[in-house]
């Protein structure tokens, strides 16, 4: 079974990797590879607090009530495009 990823675990193995590229004591291909090992798990990183933060301003904003759900939405669009069609002006 393989192990579940981990946001801190992935952050520390970046902070190692540059630590030993910038220690110098890496070959030149041990320096790519490690590279392409802490820009893969930056990307992912990146994605997951992405895909958090997008959570946690969902939420923000129906605790805030500014957020509808979209049944409610499509309703009050319809709703006031009655309403406008009996606007005498």
């Amino acid at each position: 079974m393989p192990e579940a990823w981990d946001y801190e675990q992935a952050v520390a193995q970046i902070e190692a990797i540059i630590a030993q590229i910038e220690s110098g004591s890496l070959s030149l291909t041990e320096v790519f590879a490690q590279f392409e090992v802490a820009t893969t798990n930056l990307a992912r990183c990146d994605a997951f607090l992405k895909e958090h933060r997008t959570q946690a301003d969902l939420r923000i904003e129906q605790l805030q009530g500014n957020a509808l759900p979209p049944k409610a939405t499509s309703e009050l669009t319809e709703e006031s495009a009655a309403v406008d069609d009996d606007v005498p002006f």
